[in-house]
């Protein structure tokens, strides 16, 4: 039945008062006129500064950060709880992990920073004394807080309970145990759980054993791009982008492996994103990339990102990273109609199709990625033409904001 929310309670990590997370600005632009009041819950950021976009209705309520080390009165509390034990049994019998001190300390972990975000959440409810029929509480990604979620939902059970569910909280194997805790407990006991693309629905299932399928369903996200897309060129030379973490999952090394295998002449590379292995990939770049120019431009604004591809006419965007979601940096890409080149990891196949860009198997010689890259930079500017084309067209169907979140809302204003 359909019922009217005033109020969304946003449980995130930092947006917007650091650089991350910079998508949800997107989905609150639109989804923001739907509600009264967004309350947008962060714990303390050590570096603050609102560096995003944030609707004149939403507040920022911010909670002290969990303890970084295990406390023992941590232990005492979650020694007595049944929870405790289940998922360990859920880890070591359904899912054959072994049992390690490394598994141990992230199940325990989760567990106690999830009942630390549930008090700092219970303390919100009694101050701010909402209306919890008319609320819902969204956890944006699938961790400790939407477990929190659901010891909060047992309480105050008259509110909605939703989470998003994107990449690194989905699949196992972006994790050093292969292993991410208490999902057959958050996915039955929340309201819904919405991932962001097929693949972190399937995987889902696999998880719960097809058990809850109602519970669980798509909702991508998307992007805004009031441009048109550069469908023709008019400069010389080429213009490679990639956008990302440098961080070794993004394998930027291996991007400039691709590159330096590149023979055309005239080539350009910009880099956006920043991390830990700038530097390194930098002095490896300034190594190994003689035959082209490059830019790193680090850390920018997704509106700047898009305003480069209005002013840029970039001839392919870049993406080798080990294990993908729904990259926002592909949607955005598409949306300046650039074509993608990608391997097929994680949800990588929802986003990237040889219609619109090039999607190979994982271990594909970098070699052939080179050579057939070459090819396409050097064929007809018709063909350029269609496949620049069809990357808009996918986008505007696909992964266009507007309708995206909208169709989310109206979801989640739906809930039982």
């Amino acid at each position: 039945m359909d019922m009217s929310f005033k109020n969304l309670v946003l449980i995130c990590n930092n947006y917007p008062l650091t650089e991350g997370e910079f998508f949800i600005s997107d989905e609150l632009r639109i989804i923001a006129k739907y509600f009264d009041n967004i309350y947008v819950f962060i714990h303390d950021q050590k570096k603050s500064y609102n560096s995003h976009y944030l609707p004149t209705n939403a507040i920022i309520i911010k909670y002290p950060p969990p303890h970084t080390k295990i406390r023992i009165v941590d232990l005492l509390r979650i020694f007595s709880m049944g929870l405790l034990y289940y998922e360990i049994f859920t880890a070591v019998f359904r899912n054959r992990k072994k049992i390690n001190a490394l598994l141990l300390k992230v199940i325990i972990k989760d567990l106690i920073n999830a009942l630390h975000v549930m008090f700092e959440l219970e303390k919100f409810i009694k101050n701010r004394n909402i209306s919890l029929r008319e609320t819902i509480f969204y956890s944006y990604w699938h961790d400790f807080k939407s477990l929190s979620l659901v010891f909060l939902k047992r309480k105050y059970n008259a509110a909605r309970f939703i989470s998003r569910a994107h990449g690194w909280d989905v699949f196992f194997e972006r994790h050093k145990i292969n292993y991410i805790p208490y999902k057959n407990t958050i996915i039955p006991s929340l309201d819904h759980t919405f991932s962001v693309s097929d693949a972190g629905r399937d995987a889902f299932m696999k998880y719960t054993r097809g058990k809850f399928p109602e519970k669980i369903s798509v909702s991508r996200l998307g992007t805004i791009n009031p441009n048109k897309p550069k469908i023709y060129k008019t400069t010389n030379g080429f213009h490679l982008c990639s956008c990302s973490s440098i961080i070794s999952l993004k394998r930027i090394d291996l991007i400039i492996d691709l590159l330096n295998r590149i023979k055309l002449s005239n080539v350009f590379w910009t880099h956006f994103g920043s991390g830990p292995l700038l530097q390194n990939m930098k002095r490896i770049a300034e190594e190994r990339l003689t035959n082209l120019q490059f830019s790193f431009n680090g850390l920018v604004a997704n509106e700047s990102i898009i305003k480069f591809y209005r002013d840029n006419y970039i001839d392919l965007f870049i993406n080798l990273s080990i294990s993908e979601g729904i990259p926002v940096s592909i949607m955005e890409a598409l949306s300046a109609g650039i074509p993608v080149v990608g391997l097929n990891t994680g949800g990588m196949k929802e986003i990237v199709n040889n219609e619109i860009g090039f999607l190979y198997p994982y271990d594909t010689p970098i070699s052939i990625i080179s050579n057939e890259m070459e090819r396409y930079l050097t064929e007809s500017r018709l063909k350029q033409q269609i496949k620049r084309a069809s990357a808009f067209a996918f986008w505007e169907k696909y992964y266009n904001a507007e309708k995206n979140y909208v169709s989310f809302y109206n979801k989640i204003s739906t809930l039982a």
